[in-house]
C-alpha cells in the first residue's frame, strides 16, 4: 500500500470527524450549496434592541406593523418593534399590507448600541396577508 492510499482515507476521516454528516448538506431553509454558517442566526427583536451588534445576520418571523414609506417597514415579532430598511427590495405582491401581515425576514443588522438598530433586509418572504 503506498503512502497516498494510506493518507486518503485519513484525511476523509478526519474531515467526517470535524464536520459530521450535517456539515456537508444545507440545512433547512439554507440554499444548496451554503454550510451550516453561513446561516442567519435565529434572534428576537428585543434581543437585538437589548445588544444590537453591527452586521450580526439575523433571521425573523413576525409582523409588518405599518407601512411607514416605501421600503421602510415597522415589524413587531412580539418581543418589540424595530425599523426594516428594504430599500431596492419588490413590494409585498399581497395588496395593502396590515397589522396580520406575518413575514420572515433574512438581513443584518444596522446601528449600534448609540443608534436606534434597524434592520437591513436583503430577503423579506410573506408568510400569510
Amino acid at each position: 500500500m503506498n503512502a497516498h492510499q494510506t493518507l486518503l482515507p485519513s484525511a476523509f476521516a478526519l474531515l467526517a470527524g470535524l464536520y459530521g454528516p450535517a456539515g456537508w448538506a444545507a440545512q433547512p431553509g439554507q440554499e444548496p450549496g451554503q454550510g451550516p454558517a453561513a446561516a442567519p442566526a435565529q434572534s428576537t427583536v428585543a434581543d437585538i434592541l437589548k445588544a444590537p451588534v453591527e452586521g450580526t445576520e439575523i433571521r425573523l418571523r413576525g409582523r409588518l406593523v405599518r407601512r411607514e414609506s416605501e421600503g421602510r417597514y415597522l415589524f413587531s415579532d412580539g418581543s418589540g418593534a424595530i425599523r426594516l430598511e428594504a430599500g431596492g427590495l419588490p413590494e409585498p405582491q399581497h395588496g395593502k399590507i396590515t397589522g396580520q401581515t406575518t413575514v420572515e425576514v433574512i438581513g443584518a443588522v444596522e446601528g449600534g448600541p448609540a443608534a436606534s438598530p434597524t434592520i437591513d433586509v436583503r430577503r423579506i418572504t410573506v408568510i400569510a396577508p
